[in-house]
Formats: structure tokens, sequence, C-alpha cells
């Protein structure tokens, strides 16, 4: 089951269902549990126009938050019947108002889940059906809405056994020029038939203020299994907040010798895409381009080289970069150098376990002359040299192999509140581990493994010990 932080005492809610909205005989019942479970009747013309007719059980709530709601099952008064998360911005002395700036998540009987919104107090709304989005007929699922600053995020996802499954949600954004700080939150029901009431059943509303995913690998037990766990934590490392869906990756490498090269018609590294070329090396001079069919202009490109390098040895390495106009690299996923100087070379040392590592140069080219050239110091003492494939033992890019998928549960490492998977081979293994919480992804730092033959006797050799998250989220 799911347990977030749900906001369950009666006391913090509000209703309005007034007149003015148009609202006849609401209710709200409340039943502990978990899951906790909310029982809401009401009537109303339709949450669309310049005015709604709605009933609307709420809090305020201040800056930015995550608001996550599973919808049980919705009452068919109408096609376009309306149930689900809104974001409302009237605070005034007057009250909500029908005709308030918002932006909602609805799920309908008939028109799938849609994002909907009025962006200023008596304007004209707008929306858009999120993408593979079921009608409320197929409930239960789950409905998400987020704010960061001005932008507000929708999201849905299918429901198994209880718990969210995030990992295949689809989502979209809408950017609200004028809700205030302050501004109200909570669930909504209209029947779109003014007179009727129609009955929803939400469960396990959670609204949190500041929260992030946490994702962590460690080595295994004697059963030859890569432990991990996944979870959410409110910010600044506060209480757990429940367990979320995980999935574990063996990023396994090509074997091609060299590095991808992907070069763009533009400098944002967006299609698209002119060439896909393989590299030994990244040491290019001026007028240097892929083949002999650029058409393009020779200036305003861009180009990307990833795979993966084998360091030989635990140690701090060194990078460097030196390119016309502007670099990054990025080594195991976190980026650890960025050189926006025009003709200038920038260096960066990391600290690396022996094994496989995942490395992405990225360089963008304006006008003039074009150079890129990466280096790298294995020993770190100033010695910088190209990398090459003789010495980096390069392999073009990597295919992500998912080992193990599921939903992991709040726990200590040392507890029995983990995931196991096992590694099948006796090789080198690379492992990522994903955690999609209420929405959000964060991905483990790496790790490097080597997984033994024989049962019974050590399984896994895991370098590094624990890996320490990091975070990295996926845009919505």
């Amino acid at each position: 089951m799911y347990h977030g932080p749900a906001v369950h005492a009666t006391g913090a809610w509000q209703e309005r269902g007034t007149s003015a909205m148009a609202c006849r005989e609401s209710t709200i019942d409340y039943t502990a549990g978990p899951p906790d479970t909310y029982t809401i009747v009401g009537s109303g013309g339709d949450i669309w126009g310049t005015a709604d007719g709605f009933h609307y059980v709420y809090q305020s709530v201040s800056g930015d938050f995550m608001a996550a709601v599973r919808l049980v099952s919705q009452q068919n008064t109408n096609g376009w019947a309306k149930a689900g998360l809104m974001a409302r911005a009237d605070l005034d002395s007057d009250g909500i108002d029908n005709n308030d700036a918002h932006v909602n998540i609805s799920a309908t009987p008939s028109n799938g889940v849609v994002l909907q919104y009025r962006d200023t107090e008596g304007g004209g709304s707008g929306g858009a059906t999120i993408g593979g989005a079921p009608s409320s007929t197929s409930a239960p699922y789950w409905l998400y809405l987020k704010r960061s600053g001005n932008v507000f995020t929708v999201q849905w996802a299918p429901d198994s056994g209880g718990s969210p499954d995030w990992t295949g949600a689809n989502s979209l954004s809408h950017t609200s020029p004028n809700m205030g700080s302050d501004i109200v939150l909570g669930m909504h029901v209209t029947s779109h038939n003014d007179g009727t009431t129609s009955q929803v059943v939400f469960q396990d509303v959670a609204i949190l203020g500041g929260w992030e995913a946490r994702a962590e690998l460690a080595g295994a037990d004697t059963r030859g299994r890569v432990q991990g766990r996944a979870f959410g934590q409110t910010l600044g490392g506060g209480a757990l907040l429940g367990s979320a869906n995980w999935r574990i990756d063996y990023c396994q490498p090509h074997t091609t010798a060299g590095l991808r090269a992907e070069w763009f018609t533009n400098q944002s590294f967006t299609d698209p895409v002119a060439f896909d070329v393989v590299a030994t090396e990244v040491n290019r001079n001026d007028y240097q381009y892929p083949g002999t069919g650029w058409t393009g202009n020779h200036d305003d490109f861009s180009v990307r080289y990833s795979g993966m390098f084998y360091a030989d040895h635990a140690g701090t390495y060194g990078f460097q970069e030196q390119v016309d106009d502007e670099a990054w690299i990025d080594i195991d996923g976190v980026e650890v150098l960025h050189d926006g100087t025009w003709d200038s070379h920038t260096s960066a040392t990391t600290a690396l376990d022996e094994g496989w590592h995942l490395i992405e140069f990225r360089q963008r080219e304006g006008g003039g002359g074009d150079f890129a050239r990466l280096l790298w110091d294995p020993e770190n003492d100033a010695s910088f040299s190209i990398m090459t494939a003789a010495d980096a033992d390069f392999r073009t890019g990597y295919d992500l192999v998912a080992l193990g998928t599921g939903y992991g549960a709040v726990g200590d490492l040392g507890s029995d509140d983990l995931f196991g998977v096992e590694l099948p081979y006796a090789q080198w293994y690379l492992l990522s581990l994903q955690v999609d919480y209420l929405g959000e992804t964060t991905t483990s730092a790496l790790l490097n493994a080597f997984g033994a033959p024989e049962p019974g006797t050590m399984t896994l050799l895991a370098l590094g010990g624990l890996s320490l998250w990091r975070r990295r989220r996926r845009r919505k």
C-alpha cells in the first residue's frame, strides 16, 4: 500500500459549495485508514468558461508544493463531470470566488484525464488532455499536481495494488502568471449537471511542501544479490515519506572501440542529427567535420561524444577540455566540468572506483574557427593526454538492461526492508538504480560490481561499498 503523508485531520480541510458556485447538497465524509478515504458529493454546472460551479475541499498552502491522490471512483453524471486536484488563487477578503484563476487536473467519465486552467480572474479557460489517460470508468488511478514557481505540472499514473506506478505516467505543464505565493489547494468535484450530485471517492491525499527522492545501492549479501532501497524524504534530511518505484539497470557497454559522436546542425543539441560517427579520440582541429556529406553552415553546430571507459584503479582522475566555444564533461551522469569561455581550457578532478564509467563530452560551436579536445590524467599528476581507445578502453555508448523492477519499502541497509537483485553472470557490471517517487525521478550513484560464477562462495565484489546517492531529475 501507498503510505505517503496523507493529510487526514478533518479540521485541516475547509469546504466550499455556495450558491455562487451553483453547488447544492454538498457533503464530505472521511474514514480513517490506511487508506484514508474521502467521499465527496457535489453538484455544479462545470469548471470551465469564465465562472465555475463545483464543490471544493481545500487547504491554504504557500510556495511550492506537490500533491497526489488516488481516485477510487467517480459517479457518471455527465461525460464531462470532473474530479481531481486543484490549485486556486484567490485568498482575498471575499473568500474563494467562482471566477478565480486556477490550475487543475481532472478525471472525467468519458474524456480521459485533463489539465485545465484559467490564467486571470474572470477570464476564459483553457486546457488539454493528458496523453494515454483513461476515463474514470477505469479507476482506480492516481492524480498528481506540482507547483514550481509559476509552473504547474500535472500527471496521472496507473494504480498497482494500491500504490502509484509513476514510471509509465504521462504529464503536462502549464505556466500560470497570476498565482500568488499564498493559494488554496484541494480536491474538487463537479457533476456538470447542476442540481444533480456526483459522488467521488478519493484515498491517500498527500500534500508536501518540500521533498526529494532517495536511491541507494550497496554491496551484496552471501546470496549474491545487489541490495538497495528507494524512498522519499523531506528536504534537509527530515522524515521518511514512503516507498517508491525502483528499477535497477545494467549499463551494458557496446563492443566497438571509440566514442559515439552525434553531430547536430544547431548549438542546442536538438534534432536534426546530422551525423552519427565513432571517434577513437576527441582531437579535432579547425574545420574538421564528419565525412563528406556536411551541407550545413560550418558555424553554429554542436557535438555530443558519449560512451564508457574503464578505470584500472580506484583514485582521483583529472579531466580537461579545450574547445571553441563551450564544453561540458559529465562522468557517471554527474557534471564535473563546464567551460563557457571561448578559446580556453578548464580542468576538473573526480574520484572513481575501478571499473566501467560513463562519460559524456559536449561541445558547442558558435562562429569562426572550431576545435575540440578531450584530455584526461589517470594519475592526477598534471600530465594530461588525449583520451584514446588504446589507453581508456573506450566502448561506444551503452544499453540499459533491466535486472529488476519493483516497489521498495522504506528500510535501513542493515535491515530486511530491502530489495535484492542477483547478478546472473561472472563479469563486471556497472549498475544504476532509478527511483520514481510521486512522479519525480532520482538516479543513484553508479555501482561497479563483479558477479562470480559459483554459489557458496563470495558471489559479488562491490567496490566502494555503499554508493552515495546523487540527485538527477526528469524534465517533465
